[in-house]
C-alpha cells in the first residue's frame, strides 16, 4: 500500500497541537504527555488520527514538546496507522498559537488546525468545502453549549432591579479545538513566543480578514481535565 507524501501535492494537511502539559489532569500526566493518556487500548491521539483518515487526511504534522518522545517512538512516521507524520518540535512552552508557528516550513497550502485534547465525530470534509467555496481566511468549527445557572439571575439598570430569571440556562457557541487556516496565517503569529489562539483569532479578525463559522452537531468531548477523561474512559468503545 502507497501513501501520499509530503513532496506530493494533497489538498489539505493537518497540524496537531500536541506539546501541552496537562495540568489540569495531574497525577495521570506525570509520565505521559495527556495526548497519549490510554483510552480503552489506544492513545487519544490514535482517535483523532483515524477520524482523520476517515476524513480523507493522511499528512499530518504533529506539534510536540512535552515528553514528546514518547508520542514519536509510538506512532514514528505514521506507516503502521495509514498516514504520514513529521514533526515539529518545541524546546519551551508556547502556547496554542505559538506552537502552531512551530510547524509553518512544513506547510504550504490551506490546512486545519487540530487540538490534541478532543475527540470528534463531524463530517470534516464539509467544513473544508464550506471554507473553500465561501473563500475564507480561515473557519471554526463551532458547537453550542449549555451552561446551567444554580441561582437566580437579577438583572440591574441603574441600581434598580428590571427581572429576575430563576436558574437559567443559556446557550453559547464556543470553540472545539478545530480551525481550518490558509497557511499566510503564519505572518500573524510571532516567532518563539507564547502565543494563545484567541489572540491570533482576534488579531485577524482586526485586520478584517474573514473568518466564518461551521457549526457541528455531531458530539464533541473535550479531554482537558480528569473528570471529563475519567467519563471517556467508561463510554469509548
Amino acid at each position: 500500500m502507497s501513501y501520499i507524501t509530503f513532496n506530493a501535492k494533497f489538498d489539505v494537511l493537518a497540524v496537531i497541537l500536541v506539546g501541552g502539559i496537562g495540568k489540569r489532569l495531574l497525577p495521570y500526566t506525570t509520565l505521559l504527555p495527556k495526548t497519549m493518556l490510554p483510552l480503552k487500548n489506544k492513545p487519544l491521539l490514535e482517535y483523532i488520527i483515524n477520524w482523520l483518515k476517515r476524513n480523507k487526511i493522511t499528512s499530518i504534522i504533529l506539534c510536540v514538546s512535552y515528553m514528546y518522545k514518547i508520542i514519536k517512538n509510538y506512532f514514528k512516521d505514521g506507516t503502521k496507522f495509514g498516514v504520514n507524520i513529521q514533526y515539529a518540535i518545541s524546546q519551551k512552552r508556547l502556547s496554542t498559537a505559538g506552537q502552531l508557528k512551530t510547524a509553518e516550513k512544513f506547510v504550504d497550502d490551506r490546512f486545519v488546525c487540530i487540538y490534541g485534547d478532543a475527540l470528534y465525530n463531524f463530517n470534516l470534509q464539509n467544513a473544508i468545502n464550506r471554507h473553500k467555496h465561501l473563500k475564507a481566511f480561515s473557519t471554526m468549527c463551532i458547537c453550542k453549549h449549555k451552561l446551567n445557572f444554580d441561582y437566580g439571575v437579577i438583572n440591574t439598570k441603574n441600581d434598580h432591579v428590571t427581572s429576575w430569571i430563576e436558574k437559567p440556562t443559556i446557550t453559547r457557541n464556543i470553540n472545539i479545538g478545530c480551525i481550518i487556516f490558509e497557511n499566510s496565517i503564519f505572518n500573524f503569529i510571532p516567532k518563539q513566543k507564547s502565543y494563545a489562539m484567541n489572540n491570533l483569532v482576534n488579531t485577524i479578525l482586526k485586520m478584517r480578514k474573514y473568518v466564518c463559522s461551521f457549526m457541528i452537531d455531531d458530539d464533541f468531548y473535550d479531554i482537558g481535565n480528569i473528570k471529563q477523561y475519567e467519563y471517556m474512559c467508561k463510554i469509548v468503545k
